[in-house]
């Protein structure tokens, strides 16, 4: 009640219209028929950590980029891994060589660069890597380059996170982005599409910049 969901159901369910399930065991067919029309072929990762009983809960998203500049997301999976960082690297790279994904985007905040070496090990390229790092700020861009300095070698993105996931749900609205058919079986089995229904915008006064 203290905010207003950002994407409804509604509009999430007609954005899941490419017309194939998500099996994250064995892939449709029809994906690796569309990946030769993509412009581009990226892999995200949303790093989980330690969660319940010491469970990971890394999810990981395959998207095609078409010369329209819309997009879709062919493929989704949650690792569910126990404390075993490497393991997960290594299977995150088994998905990202089956769809042939031309780079990898990730949230290299905190436990990220750790998990960036396991995937650097596992055998990714450095030049394939595209690391974010979340920040806030009404002033600058969504997305600002941040080169290597002397106390940190690595150069990453800064990425508006409030404002990148409000752009990103209106994108979904115009079906812009797209995904394979909505994956909400029941409230033990929610899928992946449903996660989106937990963000909440909520609007805060403060003294300096008002409305936040």
């Amino acid at each position: 009640d203290e905010g207003q969901k950002i994407i409804t159901e509604t509009e999430l369910r007609a954005a899941a219209n490419l017309g194939w399930k998500n099996n994250t065991h064995t892939p449709d067919p029809k994906i690796f028929e569309r990946l030769r029309h993509y412009k581009h072929r990226l892999m995200a990762i949303d790093w989980g950590g330690g969660g319940e009983e010491d469970v990971s809960f890394t999810t990981a998203a395959v998207v095609g980029l078409l010369g329209d500049g819309s997009m879709e997301v062919v493929y989704g999976r949650r690792l569910l891994f126990l404390n075993n960082p490497l393991a997960e690297a290594m299977e995150l790279m088994k998905i990202y060589n089956t769809f042939h994904c031309d780079h990898l985007a990730h949230d290299y905040n905190g436990a990220g660069s750790l998990h960036e070496v396991f995937m650097l090990q596992a055998g990714l390229s450095m030049d394939r890597v595209v690391p974010f790092v979340y920040y806030r700020s009404a002033a600058q861009d969504l997305v600002v380059y941040h080169g290597s300095e002397d106390d940190h070698h690595r150069s990453y993105y800064h990425l508006d996170k409030a404002r990148s996931l409000k752009f990103l749900c209106e994108l979904i609205k115009l079906q812009r982005i797209r995904f394979f058919d909505w994956d909400f079986v029941d409230v033990d089995n929610r899928g992946l599409l449903h996660d989106f229904l937990s963000l909440v915008e909520h609007k805060t006064d403060t003294a300096r910049a008002g409305e936040v």
